[in-house]
């Protein structure tokens, strides 16, 4: 019976760890017998975790979840951004994938970990860029770690590569920051907009700030029902410009980072920049519940629903402030062995 084949465990855990098909390794197990008990899959499961295809999967996931896996480089213009090249670009994104890695692989972290984001990888030139104030004496190749407070960092959504990559190419974007940090971090459901409204420059006054001029093009009603959201968590990096860097002013202006976010069960929450915004989603249950169900669609291309073990969010909920490794392993080990009856 199809529900104690152990032919159709391996094949599963190969396709979610490895994107693969079982090795040779995997066949010799099945043929011996030493895959049809729980411990015996676990203790497999464990090894092939292991495996550099399992880690470059789960990379793959992460800039996937960060929206970054298909998109161009945000290139910026070269006239307002003269230093923000293509090399600096490429420093930016290796800072960004060393920290990936570090936080899953290295010190084996939880998803509250991620998300806080205390210290962060910097070679000398985008430390100098970002207004480090004390440069590690370091080569240029190398990537030493530099506490957040450093330079003005308040967890993963204000790295400077992701504030860029969510901004326009010569100023902000708190339309695109927002829909980012609502949904990726915040795990918010916002609709598709009944209207479709480009944001275009030129129909402001020049001296405006994106906020003002935000504010004037999501004022109708039928754009605020999800605009309220999407602003609020906007506005609270505002604070960064369209490269990621610190700022005060925009336009000579003092820049107003203060909202009222309405989080998931309509309580208002007075907020005053990203640092507060790091804080909701560290408490925030949501926002790992999201990042578990997204790995899992990720991994076996199938909603959790499809699957006996996951019909419910009591097998995520169990796993909340687990290590990203041990998640990865539990989701992808309770996929592959679905109505799978062990023996004995």
């Amino acid at each position: 019976k199809k529900d104690k084949d152990v032919y159709v465990v391996a094949p599963r855990l190969a396709l979610y760890l490895w994107d693969s098909l079982p090795s040779e390794r995997l066949h010799q197990l099945i043929e011996k017998g030493n895959l049809g008990k729980e411990v015996q899959q676990a203790t497999l499961a464990k090894h092939m975790l292991e495996d550099p295809r399992a880690q470059a999967k789960f990379r793959e996931f992460l800039l996937h979840w960060l929206e970054i896996d298909q998109n161009e480089p945000p290139k910026k213009n070269p006239a307002r951004f003269p230093k923000f090249n293509e090399q600096a670009l490429a420093d930016l994104r290796r800072s960004l994938l060393k920290y990936l890695d570090a936080v899953v692989w290295e010190k084996k972290g939880t998803h509250g970990d991620l998300i806080q984001a205390s210290k962060i990888p910097l070679n000398r030139n985008m430390a100098t860029y970002y207004g480090v104030k004390k440069v590690r004496d370091s080569n240029f190749t190398d990537y030493p770690l530099y506490s957040a407070d450093e330079f003005g960092r308040h967890g993963l959504f204000t790295h400077p590569y992701l504030l860029a990559n969510h901004s326009y190419t010569d100023q902000s974007s708190p339309i695109h920051r927002g829909v980012f940090v609502a949904r990726k971090i915040l795990g918010r459901r916002l609709r598709p907009p009944e209207e479709a409204v480009s944001f275009k420059n030129s129909d402001f006054d020049p001296n405006w700030t994106m906020r003002q001029k935000v504010t004037a093009l999501t004022k109708p009603a039928n754009c605020m029902t999800c605009h309220d959201l999407i602003n609020s968590t906007g506005f609270l990096l505002e604070g960064y410009d369209a490269t990621g860097r610190v700022r005060s002013t925009e336009r000579g202006k003092a820049l107003d980072t203060k909202v009222s976010y309405l989080d998931r069960e309509g309580n208002e929450l007075p907020m005053h920049g990203p640092g507060d915004l790091l804080k909701h989603s560290m408490s925030n249950e949501s926002s790992e519940m999201f990042f578990m169900e997204e790995l899992f669609k990720y991994v076996a291309k199938q909603d959790p629903s499809c699957y006996k073990a996951l019909a419910n969010e009591k097998l995520f909920k169990d796993m909340t402030n687990s290590k990203l490794t041990e998640l990865y392993l539990r989701l992808c080990l309770e996929a592959a062995t679905d109505g799978f009856v062990n023996a004995p």
